[in-house]
């Protein structure tokens, strides 16, 4: 039987008539009946030597009072430890929905952020990035931020370079020049705000963009770290030409030159590795997630379907046929 229905106790043989003829005694069961096992707490199940099984729905009596009050023990950690999980994915479940619903404000009023002395776009990096990527986010920001760096540093590079009189000063720092506003932007555009996008919406076809436009971008930086003359770049054979003319001219502008481009040799290399060790990285998510170039060719032409200039050409075209 399903619950309760326990003896005291049960002998068979109590009664006899003496001769080794025995009969079974009617003996009284202590019994719990069904509609009140289910409305007695455990612990009063357990001073009467009883407990509930929940699993197999049956009041069972153990040996005695300590296995009951163990099975009891264990059964009140796993419902705090339970209860402490839920917590939890309650208090993060309510960080992001604070978080979505400060995005939505922010976007919904038009609020831009980024960047902070002349803001253009909303950018932020906690309120849109899913908690678990956005270390390597930071880390992509982080080297966007050293690009500039590199690029500033570069370009002093090359000032000091002309000044000094070099014959590729000229034509050094005027490309050094348009560096620091071609790459800055481009940079941004072409593989850090992809690569943040793809992370924000894991989408194939912002991972293809990153993965295409930052090989660019590391071939770049290995290139600059040479420093061939009339590049821009201001790398190790601009630094070399520099301290040599600064030790048989003696000239202050020349040394600086070869400091400075010496610096920007370091920051170059440093910058390439870097990239690809993050580059590395994403592309291993990328995999891991399951990505393909078929979902990056699907979302792509679904992009152009809705984009009005593209509709508006394919219209034109039609009505030209």
């Amino acid at each position: 039987m399903p619950f309760g229905g326990y003896p005291t106790a049960i002998n068979p043989f109590e009664s006899g008539d003496g001769f080794g003829h025995y009969a079974p005694a009617i003996v009284e069961i202590d019994v719990i009946p069904d509609d009140e096992v289910l409305s007695i707490k455990p612990t009063a199940l357990a001073s009467k030597g009883l407990f509930f099984d929940g699993r197999r729905g049956q009041v069972l009596p153990p040996a005695s009072p300590a296995p009951a009050l163990d099975y009891l023990k264990k059964e009140q950690e796993e419902i705090s430890r339970r209860a402490e999980e839920l917590r939890k994915l309650e208090e993060d479940l309510v960080v992001r929905e604070r978080a979505l619903q400060e995005r939505a404000d922010a976007i919904q009023a038009g609020k831009k952020n980024f960047p902070r002395f002349f803001p253009l776009i909303y950018m932020s990096i906690e309120a849109e990035i899913p908690s678990g990527h956005q270390p390597i986010v930071r880390k992509l920001y982080r080297l966007w931020l050293g690009t500039l760096v590199t690029l500033a540093v570069n370009a002093l590079a090359a000032m000091f370079v002309l000044l000094a009189g070099l014959s590729s000063g000229v034509t050094d720092f005027g490309v050094a020049l348009t560096y620091c506003a071609t790459i800055t932007f481009g940079s941004f555009l072409l593989w850090y705000r992809p690569v943040y996008n793809a992370f924000m919406k894991e989408a194939s076809l912002y991972y293809y963009i990153y993965f295409i436009f930052n090989g660019i971008h590391i071939l770049f930086a290995f290139y600059n770290a040479i420093g061939i003359p009339n590049t821009g770049g201001m790398g190790l054979i601009a630094a070399l030409s520099a301290f040599a003319r600064s030790s048989s001219a003696g000239l202050s502008l020349s040394l600086l030159g070869g400091i400075f481009s010496l610096v920007s040799t370091c920051l170059w290399v440093v910058g390439g590795v870097w990239s690809i060790v993050l580059f590395r990285r994403v592309h291993a998510h990328y995999l891991t997630q399951g990505h393909t170039f078929q979902q990056a060719k699907s979302q792509a032409f679904s992009q152009a379907a809705k984009n009005e200039s593209v509709q508006k050409t394919v219209v034109q075209g039609v009505m030209m046929a």
